[in-house]
């Protein structure tokens, strides 16, 4: 039963018996009231009589010679009058007090009446008259009252002791009443009042093992309202202890993931630092690149200018031919190193593509490991927000570094091309020298074919001296970005050093979160 009802049944309770009582306490006061009503009235006949008897005394006692005797007797006539009024009798009693009235006392004012009248002439007839009057009407009169008046008494009596008894009946008779109310009240409110500390208290035992951490004990239920409250208390603390028990989980995850990441982390930063090494290597080696290009267009030049003068001196070729012939030897020997340098150029660009293509491939590795750890981090909730910033980071500086390479790539594939051709430029020329030497017994004969050949070997050259200048160009370029590259492989070391301290901080929090939770039984 809930308290709400239990207390509207004790209060009903109370309320039936107040009104009960109530009712019962009417009873009695109206039987109270009655009774002295009629010991009012049996003291106010008793008075009235005696008002009657001493203005009956009174009148007795005129003298029928005063100037006033006549005005004396009407007015004992109306207060005799008046007070028979007030009396409460019987009907006996009433009908012989009005017959003693309209007889007796009416002749004995007649009678004192007529004393005045004769006063004046008769005196000593009107002084007689009174004495007759006493003895004939006022006396049985008065003697009538006293009856009257003893018979008013004894009522008066009985009715004072009637009241008496009343009042010491109604004494027991509410007093017993409010007693065993006022028992049945507080007995009623003691059995509620233990109910309730009995319930009360159980739920300050449970209250005090909560407050020491102990989740595992639940609360008392009942069908009243306490027992309502501990089963939505008992509910809380159920879900609590599943999002507790989720929570710990959670930050065992957390804290497991964490490391992961951390693991990842380092070894992301170890690899940023061989890709830092790698492309600082790539920067020396594209610095040794630029170089070779600069000797190549030196030399270009040179072969440019030799053919020139060779074309200047043609006229002079007959008498120089030997000289000729070593001038060709040593352009020979020119070119075969600059075919040697060129090779050897080749080579160092293929070596360069093979190592952005590493770059790259470390850098899709790196793409590859910033997005795990995002995935971790989104794993990770709320904690793990800055760490999936320092990821999305990572995972950017990875795809500028494939795009950087991707464009070393390209640029290395412009060069190696141009490279080709003037390879085989080289070696055409080489051919035509040594077609030259094989021919200089008809040196004289080949002049204008020589002068043409001078011209064409100078246009070459300046091709040759331009595709070096492009070269050298494209060397430049691919130092600066490989620069920008190595840029870009540091901030990827600073980022994956801020995300192990981001995870280490994770770790940490993790842990905190665990050694909290281990506080708590549940």
């Amino acid at each position: 039963m809930k308290l709400a009802t239990q207390l509207r049944l004790v209060s009903a309770f109370a309320a039936l018996a107040l009104l009960g009582l109530g009712i019962w306490f009417g009873t009695l006061v109206n039987a109270l009231a009655h009774d002295f009503d009629g010991y009012r009235q049996a003291q106010h006949t008793v008075s009235a009589l005696g008002q009657m008897r001493a203005v009956m005394l009174t009148a007795s006692r005129l003298d029928p010679l005063a100037a006033d005797a006549d005005k004396t007797l009407q007015q004992a006539a109306h207060d005799v009058s008046q007070a028979s009024k007030a009396v409460a009798l019987n009907d006996v009693q009433q009908k012989q007090l009005q017959a003693a009235l309209a007889g007796h006392w009416a002749n004995f004012l007649n009678q004192y009446q007529s004393a005045v009248k004769i006063a004046g002439t008769s005196p000593q007839d009107a002084l007689g008259i009174p004495d007759q009057a006493w003895h004939n009407e006022l006396e049985p009169l008065l003697q009538t009252l006293n009856g009257i008046s003893q018979a008013a008494s004894q009522a008066g009596e009985q009715a004072t002791a009637v009241f008496d008894r009343d009042i010491r009946r109604m004494s027991v008779q509410i007093l017993a009443p409010l007693a065993l109310t006022a028992f049945v009240l507080m007995g009623s409110l003691l059995w509620f009042w233990r109910v309730l500390q009995r319930r009360l208290h159980a739920m300050a035992r449970v209250s005090a093992q909560l407050q020491q951490g102990d989740l595992t004990s639940r609360m008392p239920r009942g069908e009243d309202e306490i027992g309502h409250l501990g089963g939505a208390l008992n509910q809380f603390l159920e879900h609590l202890t599943r999002t507790l028990q989720q929570a710990r989980a959670a930050a065992e995850t957390s804290r497991q993931d964490a490391a992961e990441v951390t693991t990842l982390a380092d070894a992301i930063h170890t690899d940023s630092g061989q890709q830092t090494a790698l492309l600082q290597q790539m920067v020396a080696g594209s610095g040794v690149l630029q170089q070779t290009a600069q000797q190549v267009g030196d030399r270009a030049r040179e072969a440019s200018a030799i053919a020139a003068q060779t074309q200047s001196t043609v006229a002079e070729a007959h008498a120089a031919g030997n000289a000729t012939l070593q001038r060709l030897d040593a352009l020979n020997a020119e070119f075969e190193a600059t075919d040697v340098a060129l090779h050897a150029l080749t080579d160092t660009i293929a070596q360069i593509v093979a190592a952005a293509s590493g770059i790259e491939a470390i850098a899709q590795q790196t793409n590859l490991l910033a997005l795990n750890a995002a995935i971790e981090a989104a794993r990770a909730g709320e904690a793990g927000r800055g760490f999936a910033v320092v990821a999305d980071e990572v995972r950017k500086l990875s795809s500028m570094t494939s795009e950087s390479t991707q464009d070393i790539r390209r640029i290395l594939d412009a060069t190696r091309d141009r490279t080709r051709v003037t390879l085989d430029a080289m070696q055409a020329a080489s051919q035509r020298v040594l077609e030259c030497r094989h021919d200089g017994s008809t040196v004289a004969g080949l002049l204008a074919r020589i002068s043409h050949a001078a011209g064409q070997v100078s246009s070459e050259m300046t091709t040759i001296s331009h595709a070096v200048s492009a070269q050298d160009e494209a060397s430049t370029a691919m130092r600066t970005q490989l620069e920008r590259v190595d840029q870009g492989a540091q901030q990827s070391m600073q980022g994956t050093s801020r995300m192990v301290q981001g995870m280490q901080h994770l770790t940490g929090v993790a842990t905190d979160l665990q050694r909290q939770l281990g506080t708590l039984r549940f």
